[in-house]
């Protein structure tokens, strides 16, 4: 009887395990892309602002210039231009930045200057932010499958982040505890992971718990 019991508790416990292990190693490296590029993403307004020296501004003590004032700047400067809207600066050190479209149909930028409402430049409409953004949101395919694809990545990750509780018994002494690593010669070398499902989880490269079990 207590053998019946015992094996059955290890097959049980494998298969929890097999559902951890391939819901996060196999899709790790496609997820921690998609972290990746989301991260940068949050960064890329400045990026650009290192690129294109059209959209830096420096700081006044005047007052910032009306939404009228930069709409009648662009139009001087780009008269054939159609203009979608116009964005106050993400903060003190950018360009105003407005969004009008050429007589080919081509989306581009134009950057004001907040306070004087000087057009500084133009730049094209694809720039870091946009490859980043779109990278990250549906790996620049057309959206209707893009999007669903990088959407469906939750399902693993919320596999691996439930079996993660059974795999990992008593997870919760492992929150202030570094991994205890034996090195060869002194027995079989292993290493015990002092993590939570739930670091696992929100890991970039959360997969990588699994394989030190």
């Amino acid at each position: 009887m207590g053998q019946s019991v015992s094996g059955k508790s290890v097959k049980k416990r494998s298969w929890w395990w097999v559902v951890h292990h391939w819901a996060g190693l196999k899709v790790s490296l496609f997820l921690t892309f998609v972290l990746a590029t989301g991260t940068l993403a949050t960064l890329s307004h400045e990026i650009d602002w290192l690129l294109f020296p059209e959209m830096r501004a420096s700081q006044q003590d005047a007052p910032p210039a009306s939404w009228g004032q930069m709409y009648a700047s662009i139009q001087t400067t780009v008269p054939n231009a159609r203009i979608e809207r116009i964005s106050a600066p993400y903060d003190f050190f950018f360009a105003a930045e407005a969004i009008a479209v050429d007589t080919e149909g081509e989306r581009f930028r134009v950057h004001v200057n907040p306070y004087t409402a000087e057009v500084q430049g133009t730049s094209q409409w694809f720039n870091t932010q946009r490859l980043f953004r779109e990278l990250h949101r549906h790996l620049m395919v057309p959206v209707k499958y893009g999007l669903p694809f990088v959407g469906i990545l939750s399902i693993p990750m919320l596999a691996s982040l439930i079996t993660a509780f059974w795999v990992y018994k008593k997870w919760w002494r492992g929150f202030f505890r570094l991994p205890r690593l034996r090195l060869p010669g002194r027995g079989k070398r292993s290493v015990t992971p002092a993590v939570s499902p739930v670091t696992c989880t929100a890991s970039p490269a959360y997969g990588a718990c699994g394989s030190l079990r």
